[in-house]
């Protein structure tokens, strides 16, 4: 193959079976990676999303049109990034059950996540920044 002989050759197995040169298949990868640079985020986005939460991009389209393309906590508009490989835009998930919840800013999406998905937590935070708002001593 290619001039190279596999008895001495590193070679690794595609699915089916057939040995390939390790050093030709970095060759056509480093190639195939040149060719396709601005179409790799893309590609990263769709795995990432398939392996993760078993959606597509344009699943995470329609779903961040039916919010308006905002966030649906802080109401952000966020519909422009979504061609980005790790925009600001986050699918949020309910981590016990993988159910999907919508889509957030990144910004959200690390607040749910740093206060547990808590809604007590979530609820003694606004009311501690509302009493301190009006003046009242914590």
């Amino acid at each position: 193959m290619n001039g190279h002989d596999l008895s001495i050759t590193r070679v690794r197995y595609n699915t089916t079976g057939r040995a390939r040169c390790n050093a030709c298949t970095y060759v056509r990868s480093a190639k195939w990676r040149e060719e396709n640079k601005d179409r790799i985020p893309t590609l990263m986005r769709e795995c990432n999303l398939r392996r993760a939460y078993g959606i597509g991009i344009k699943d995470v389209e329609t779903l961040l049109q039916s919010q308006g393309g905002k966030c649906a906590t802080c109401l952000t508009d966020i519909s422009n990034h979504l061609d980005k490989s790790f925009g600001v835009q986050a699918v949020d998930h309910d981590h016990s059950t993988g159910a999907i919840r919508g889509i957030l800013c990144k910004s959200c999406n690390m607040t749910l996540g740093l206060v547990k998905d808590s809604p007590e937590t979530l609820s003694r935070m606004v009311d501690y920044l509302l009493r301190a708002k009006i003046g009242i001593a914590v």
